[in-house]
């Protein structure tokens, strides 16, 4: 053996480790993404989507649902098309999770490619720190506190949402996109490609991409020219439809919603209507884009171009959805929801945030002038006065009275003033803002375990799921990411000793994260497992047409999953009512109708359901005329003298309290009532 090749001999493992240490920090971060996003099953929109492919497979039974026959919304995507090639492939429930951990896995990917392209000297440590602050601190955005970015469930959203993020990354890349330089046309190409993907999964979600193309390709002439002519479109549309006839069968550009469409939205609620959000989404939005705006200062060029093609898109996208909705009631306009840029906003925000802080940390680290430290002491207390107000968002919308009281100090903090300020009030403000962000944190972890305190199952109490709920560990992330995107900005002797057993732990986070990534329930589990095989409930109804509808109480995909025809009512029937004006009128009508036989307290928190079966109920429900056929509820709450059929569950379901300190219940057992079968059955015409 040659001197030079025992020479190069010593050097292998030592260059394999420093790969190892170089990949080390992504895989903990990806890990800790997963971990914080345990996959709960069908749940959410993947119930509706996992539907679109039942009634596919099953158009004479599952398919009679109205949420399927009067479809105006999975046509958009071809999302429902993949969820059901790859469940004839591996199974519907399989392929469910598949396509829900893919989408998070290219999420992740991509948004460590977005950060990479805005911050390419960051390393690889400050890069997951602030990647895993960006996505643990506050991931909603838009109305009604449901919709997040990053979502873990089989839904076209994540896909899309990763898709945007690629096209974002593509149009900062250091060695093409150099200030001054022009795009190649395989940058571009690869670009359009992306956001064209995008929208094949969910239009709703690519206006951010397209918004960045806008204000980054073109020049200042062009995108002026093009943001104007587009304001002028929207112009034009909605004030033409303002003189527009109203009318169901109104199918043009100009369409508005009619008054019998438009007053079911309102009195049911939709998040497509922007007068329905609660102050606390308001707040929310305000301290998104305000921390945008304080951020701009600490970034610039291509950068700088993208956060305000994502604020000026946010911006137009909330003023565009309240005017087609709340002002003019276009339908195709609110349809589209614009609002929805939010979720670019909201990504954005948090890494705007810590940007701040981490400035803020080398500054005070490298400043040793004494006319100095009034304003940096002063802006430290703005910063954790923003961080209070974000971690405020879920609890309250005063939130933004915190963030102004941020905006102030920090406008007072840049200002050319002479400030003086002692450190210890400082720091007494800052330990009386930080036990305000722990008592926070306490108290949503409080809430969480006084709910499953009084859970029947013990062992729930203690499962990863429930941890995720309460908040703590993201509270811990959130602090590691911040000491790792401020510690590494200033690497210290202590760090670089961290750094050599990171290749350890990153293997045992990522070994934790495949243990714990699979969370859904017992129930949930059996649930999933019926939609790859027949269902044994289905012996009950052996003599009963495929296409009756079943008024299951309390349900998500049973009747499609457990029986194998069509829902009568549900709250998830009801979800895609603004895309089509049909279900919207059909599914009012059944509500209208629950409401009759219902309390009116339960009637408030729950959308046509029914607190018990009994004669009573059951005589309005089965003798109107397009009634169910069958009635399915828990034996407990159906009454003695109502004859029915009993069906056991595979495992036992676990439905939290509908009041605070009420107990859960325990479902095993259902009872179905026929109503053809029932005493003085007589339906009319």
């Amino acid at each position: 053996m040659s001197p030079q090749v025992l020479s190069s001999l010593p050097s292998l493992p030592s260059r394999m480790l420093d790969r190892a240490n170089a990949w080390s920090p992504f895989v903990i971060a990806l890990s800790v993404f997963l971990l914080l996003r345990p996959y709960d099953g069908i749940v959410h929109d993947a119930r509706l989507y996992v539907g679109y492919v039942l009634a596919a497979w099953d158009p004479q039974g599952v398919g009679q649902d109205i949420v399927f026959v009067h479809d105006g919304q999975s046509g958009y995507s071809i999302y429902p098309a993949l969820l059901n090639l790859v469940g004839r492939t591996i199974g519907l429930a399989k392929g469910a999770m598949v396509l829900s951990m893919t989408a998070l896995l290219l999420w992740f990917s991509a948004a460590w490619r977005l950060v990479w392209a805005m911050f390419p000297a960051m390393g690889t440590t400050v890069r997951a720190g602030l990647l895993l602050w960006a996505t643990s601190l506050h991931t909603l955005y838009g109305g009604a506190s449901t919709i997040h970015f990053a979502e873990n469930f089989a839904a076209p959203r994540p896909m899309a949402e990763a898709l945007v993020l690629l096209a974002m990354a593509e149009l900062l890349q250091p060695k093409l996109a150099r200030q001054g330089a022009s795009y190649s046309l395989r940058q571009l190409g690869v670009v359009g490609l992306l956001i064209a993907l995008a929208a094949a999964i969910h239009p709703l979600m690519i206006v951010p991409g397209l918004a960045a193309f806008v204000w980054l390709v073109p020049t200042a002439r062009w995108r002026a020219l093009l943001a104007g002519s587009g304001a002028v479109v929207l112009a034009l549309v909605l004030c033409v439809s303002g003189f527009s006839p109203q009318g169901p069968d109104t199918g043009s550009l100009f369409a508005t919603f009619d008054a019998v469409w438009l007053e079911i939205l309102v009195r049911r609620g939709s998040i497509a209507l922007l007068s329905q959000w609660s102050g606390v989404d308001w707040a929310r939005i305000a301290l998104q884009f305000a921390t945008l705006l304080l951020a701009r200062p600490t970034v610039s060029g291509r950068v700088r171009a993208l956060w305000d093609a994502t604020l000026v898109a946010g911006v137009a996208g909330v003023l565009l959805s309240w005017l087609a909705t709340d002002v003019f009631h276009h339908r195709l306009l609110t349809q589209i929801q614009p609002w929805r840029v939010l979720w670019a906003v909201a990504f954005m925000a948090p890494i705007a945030l810590l940007m701040q802080v981490r400035g803020l940390w080398e500054r005070s680290i490298t400043s040793a002038r004494p006319p100095e430290e009034g304003p940096i002491r002063l802006e430290r207390l703005a910063m954790a006065l923003l961080l209070l107000a974000w971690f405020m968002l879920e609890v309250s919308g005063a939130a933004l009275w915190v963030l102004a009281g941020a905006a102030m100090l920090l406008g007072v903090a840049r200002s050319n003033l002479s400030i003086a300020l002692g450190d210890r009030t400082v720091r007494v403000g800052l330990g009386l803002i930080g036990m305000l962000v722990v008592l926070l944190v306490v108290l949503r972890a409080f809430v969480v375990w006084e709910v499953y305190a009084s859970h029947p199952d013990a062992l729930s109490r203690w499962v990863w799921r429930t941890w995720v709920t309460s908040g703590l560990p993201n509270a811990a992330v959130l602090i590691v990411a911040l000491l790792a995107a401020c510690i590494g900005a200033r690497p210290v002797r202590a760090v670089v000793r961290m750094a050599k057993p990171m290749p350890a732990v990153a293997v045992m986070v990522a070994v934790l994260c495949v243990l714990a990534l699979d969370q859904r329930t017992s129930y949930a589990k059996w649930l999933d497992a019926q939609t790859e095989r027949p269902s044994t409930l289905n012996q009950v109804l052996q003599n009963v047409s495929s296409s009756a509808t079943v008024f299951w109480l309390d349900a998500d995909t049973e009747p499609w999953v457990l029986l194998n025809r069509p829902a009568w009512g549900g709250g998830l029937q009801g979800t895609p009512k603004v895309f089509d004006r049909a279900l919207a009128v059909v599914w009012e009508e059944r509500a209208q109708l629950t409401d009759k036989v219902t309390h009116p307290t339960w009637a408030r928190r729950n959308d046509l359901a029914l607190e018990t079966v009994n004669a009573a109920t059951l005589r309005t429900i089965c003798d109107w005329p397009s009634g169910p056929d069958m009635v399915v509820a828990p034996l407990d709450r159906i009454g003695a003298d109502v004859p029915r059929d009993t069906m056991r569950t595979g495992a036992p379901r676990f439905l939290p309290p509908s009041v605070r300190k009420g107990p859960w219940q325990i479902i095993t057992a259902y009872g179905v009532v026929r109503c053809a079968e029932r005493a003085g059955f007589r339906r009319a015409s």
